[in-house]
This record gives C-alpha cells, sequence and structure tokens, in this order.
C-alpha cells in the first residue's frame, strides 16, 4: 500500500488526538517524506557502491591511458630537445675547431715572422760586429806598427 498526502494527514490527526500537537509533530518529522518506496536498501547502497567502484576505476583506466600519452609526448618533446642540444653542440665544436685551426695557424705565422725578423736582424748584425771587431783589430795593429 503506497502513502499518499491523504493518509498521512489522516495519521496525523489520530496521532495529534492520541499525543498530542508537538508530539504529533515531533513522530511525524521522523518518517519519510514520500513514504518507504524512495527509502533506499542496504542492497540499492551495495549496489551503488559496486556501480560507484567500477564508474571510478573506468575514470582512473581513461587517466592513467590519457596520463601516458601525455609522458609519451613530453618524451617525444625531451627527445627533440636532445636532438636540438646535439646539433647545437656538433655545431659548437665546429666552431671551436675551426677557431683553433686559425689560432694554430696565426701562431704559426707568427712565429715564422718572428723567425723571420730574428733571423734577418741578427745576421747583420753579427756582421757588423764581427767587421768592427775586424777593424779594431786592424786600428790596433796600426798603430803598434805607427
Amino acid at each position: 500500500m503506497a502513502t499518499d498526502e491523504r493518509s498521512r494527514h489522516q495519521l496525523y490527526q489520530r496521532l495529534e488526538e492520541t499525543l498530542g500537537a508537538e508530539s504529533a509533530t515531533t513522530l511525524m518529522e521522523h518518517l519519510p517524506p514520500t513514504g518507504w518506496a524512495d527509502v533506499a536498501t542496504k542492497a540499492d547502497l551495495a549496489a551503488l557502491e559496486r556501480s560507484t567502484k567500477a564508474d571510478l576505476a573506468a575514470l582512473e583506466e581513461r587517466l592513467e591511458f590519457r596520463f601516458d600519452r601525455i609522458d609519451n609526448r613530453f618524451d617525444a618533446i625531451d627527445d627533440r630537445f636532445a636532438a636540438i642540444d646535439d646539433r647545437f653542440n656538433a655545431r659548437f665544436d665546429a666552431i671551436d675547431n675551426r677557431f683553433q685551426e686559425f689560432e694554430y695557424k696565426l701562431m704559426a705565422a707568427f712565429r715564422a715572422e718572428i723567425l723571420n725578423a730574428v733571423t734577418s736582424q741578427t745576421r747583420p748584425f753579427l756582421i757588423s760586429v764581427i767587421s768592427m771587431f775586424v777593424l779594431f783589430a786592424v786600428f790596433i795593429t796600426a798603430v803598434k806598427i805607427i
């Protein structure tokens, strides 16, 4: 038998006659508002729990799948950055090698110029010094003879 508003009102009037208005109101407030058909049973709660757990498990699976896809995308991005880093390192190494090659060539040219300058200045200097000694020796000999 379904409980409707008319039967609830009749129950309230009967309780009011028996218990008084305040007690009847208190008792009626403890009854479910629309009848026992809308009250959940333990079986209903267990079914809801199973359904909720299944929904949460499916949601967790979808989230893990999406996070795995995001992780894969980040791995791909990391690989791209690593490739870019490798290319930059290779270019910097090539520039460094060219700079070292240029430095070696410049140092070789500088040493050659210094050696050339020293050699070209040393010969005339030595010839001049030897000539001075010879002239000095001739002058001393001439002075001794005179």
